[in-house]
């Protein structure tokens, strides 16, 4: 069978995996078909490959599945498979080249002059006959590959294409460490005068490492604003990244971290240098310790250029440490979810409720560490700006950590739990993205899930409008600002302790006040906090009692109509169910609201209204003194108008509550003309400038006359 026919069986393959996989479009015929070709062909790689997908594709799970779908980028398919796997036709829509001549002067030109190679006769370490081009900016780069091909070779993962200029690389990105990566050498940039644009090495495998990560961090583009090396060596290896900087203390820490050999170090020079034979802005990749206990340092541009740095040349050079964590060595246990993340819809609230919440419980008898690494799937959104982080939420998931967290696209958690323990960790990010949490420990004691924030919280969502924008406490239609009941149903009788917060959407102080439902003089707040906060006003452990109603006031110290709020309630400490719903205390939820406003008759203490009810029922009465003053008392009494038979009474007079006075669940009959009579204690011209109003909820229409 010709070259050709075998490359078009291979890539009816890579189709029927991809529709079946990524797309979810399975094809039993065009399966049966590949499966016959691949007979035919007599290609043992492709029948191994074939047997070991149709074993597992029909039982690919979430987690699988979501490596396929997002195995796109910059409109290039990288799939998660094997390099060895990979197959010699490419998973994209391109031509492939046959290996040319042009191949033959690219390795000759890929060697290291003699004069060039340069070994350490030193024992404790190794310096691999690699550099960087001095025409590409990727030292990040070449310090990674530098260390690894130094320490842990194995990890890279590279295949020919038979004796052609192709190959196929594993990169670890998008939550997958084998993202098929294919590249052809024959490709690279190459002239007599100035030599091929690529990594100088003896090695063909690192030029195609060092192809790959520009196809996945540039687009192929030679054009590069750099990187840094710990992002870098995940990249090509998966070792977990950590960026330090440079403090008192450093060098020895960094010291015991070598002696270990758990991880691989890389220096970074910043802005400036004290010494001129260090680059700014420059890695430079840690080979070892010398024999005085040195660290060593090598410039990725010249294999001769060796440094070592005692105390003071580490302190005045170098300003961060980038490391990379040996997992395999550090932890027998890897675990990954991965996740969308929606910056509109998670970003909303400045709590922890609306983002990616996870529940970590240790099963084990004695205490174990737990790492946690949030990795961003590539994309347009990697910038500098745009920062992700993963952190630890307190247990009643109040309040958030609003630091930036880090522009790499990677952050690293590291807990540990004692026996029995858990905690809760959350997700934030700038930008909209897909990524994967890693989870690195020890044993299988180790339980991850993902948390529901609705089985321990209830949130709404309102705003201030011309109706019920009615200002601070002090107001005396304060009542009117937008309420809501809240009810904790529980098995237990204990009182519950629960995070109440209001946040807004722009710039305003607001408070969240709590009461019983029955409190309608609103003189008995819960544990009263009058503060008005920026944007969030959080109160924590409010002791509330299960099945008692209790209402919450959400009010802005200032006008802000038309401004929307999230009011939400957590009670993270038992299970239970939260229900929070709006409710209008100022006419008791009722159909008819009358207002009727009046000032003091001249000479007289005393005013009266007749009510006419259109039908049987219950009112809630309200008398509010528009302005509020502690020296105003009042009576009311309500008197049947034909007999003057009292039906409500009042003998005392008493202070006039900052929101009014109230009387609940007054029943009238119908056509039954009733007789109000409000009374101000004291002399007859006191306080008579004082407006009040009659607030009147009916299930019915009622009429009102002045007597």
């Amino acid at each position: 069978m010709s070259l050709k026919s075998s490359q078009l069986i291979w890539k009816s393959f890579n189709d029927a995996i991809w529709n079946t996989l990524a797309l979810g479009k399975e094809d039993k015929v065009r399966w049966e078909e590949v499966r016959r070709r691949a007979h035919e062909l007599n290609d043992d790689v492709l029948s191994e490959t074939l047997a070991s997908y149709e074993k597992c594709y029909r039982k690919v799970g979430f987690e699988a599945r979501f490596l396929w779908l997002t195995s796109v980028l910059n409109g290039r398919r990288y799939p998660p498979v094997n390099a060895e796997k990979g197959g010699p036709v490419s998973w994209n829509e391109e031509i492939d080249e046959l290996p040319s001549n042009r191949w033959e002067g690219l390795q000759h030109a890929c060697k290291l002059s003699s004069t060039d190679s340069f070994q350490l006769s030193v024992n404790q370490f190794k310096n691999p006959n690699i550099e960087q081009n001095s025409r590409i900016s990727d030292c990040s780069f070449v310090a990674s590959l530098i260390n690894i091909r130094g320490q842990c070779p194995e990890y890279l993962k590279v295949s020919r294409v038979g004796s052609s200029s192709v190959f196929n690389v594993n990169l670890h990105f998008n939550g997958a460490g084998n993202r098929l990566v294919r590249v052809e050498l024959s490709n690279i940039p190459l002239s007599s005068e100035e030599g091929r644009l690529a990594i100088i090495s003896e090695n063909s495998e690192d030029i195609a490492l060092e192809l790959a990560y520009f196809q996945i961090r540039n687009g192929s583009k030679y054009t590069f604003g750099g990187s840094n090396t710990a992002i870098d060596t995940f990249l090509l290896c998966g070792f977990i990244p950590e960026i330090l900087s440079i403090k008192e203390g450093s060098g020895e820490y960094l010291r015991n971290l070598l002696r270990k050999g758990i991880c691989l170090v890389t220096l970074g020079t910043g802005q400036t240098v004290k010494s001129s034979q260090f680059l700014i802005n420059h890695d430079y990749p840690v080979l070892g310790l010398d024999p005085e206990g040195h660290i060593i340092v090598r410039d990725p541009l010249s294999i001769s250029k060796t440094f070592s740095l005692d105390e003071q040349s580490f302190m005045e050079n170098f300003n961060a440490a980038c490391v990379n964590w040996k997992c395999s060595l550090l932890f027998s246990e890897h675990q990954k979810v991965h996740f969308k993340y929606s910056a509109e819809k998670c970003n909303a609230s400045v709590s922890a409720l609306g983002k990616p919440i996870f529940r970590l419980k240790s099963e084990s008898e004695v205490s174990e560490p737990l790492w946690i690494l949030l990795e961003r799937h590539l994309g347009k959104h990697n910038n500098e700006n745009n920062a992700c982080a993963v952190r630890e939420a307190a247990r009643d998931l109040y309040p958030i950590d609003t630091e930036k967290g880090s522009n790499t696209g990677f952050h690293l958690l590291k807990l540990t739990l004692e026996p029995g323990d858990f905690k809760y960790i959350y997700c934030h990010s700038d930008v909209s993205a897909n990524f994967t949490l890693h989870f690195f420990h020890v044993s299988r004691c180790m339980k991850v899930e993902k948390f529901n924030a609705n089985s321990v919280s209830v949130s709404v969502e309102d705003e201030w409008d011309m109706t019920t924008d009615h200002g601070p406490f002090s107001n005396p239609t304060y009542y009117m600002n937008p309420t809501f009941e809240l009810i904790i149903e529980a098995k237990d009788q204990s009182t519950h302790y629960a995070n109440i917060q209001l946040e807004t959407v722009g710039n305003s102080l607001v408070n969240a006040q709590v009461f019983h439902c029955d409190d309608h003089d609103l003189t008995r707040p819960i544990l009263f906090d009058g503060r008005y906060e920026n944007k969030v006003h959080a109160r924590r452990a409010v002791p509330l009692s299960p099945g008692t109603p209790y209402k919450i006031i959400c009010s802005a110290y200032e006008r802000y109509t038309n401004k929307s709020f999230r009011l939400s309630v957590t009670d993270p400490a038992e299970p239970c169910r939260l229900r929070l719903r709006r409710i209008y205390p100022q006419f008791g939820s009722r159909m008819f609201q009358t207002k009727h406003e009046f000032n003091w008759p001249p000479n007289s203490n005393r005013k009266k209204i007749e009510i006419l009810p259109s039908a049987t029922m219950e009112l809630q009465i309200r008398v509010l003194p528009l302005q509020f003053t502690s020296a105003l008392s009042i009576r009311c009494n309500i008197f049947l108008s034909d007999t003057g038979q009292a039906v409500f009474v009042n003998n005392d007079f008493l202070p006039t509550p900052r929101h009014g006075k109230l009387i609940q669940k007054f029943k009238v009959i119908k056509s039954q003309r009733l007789t109000l009579i409000i009374e101000k204690d004291g002399p007859l011209t006191a306080l008579s400038d004082v407006p009040i109003r009659l607030e009147i909820g009916s299930d019915f229409k009622i009429l009102l006359y002045d007597i």
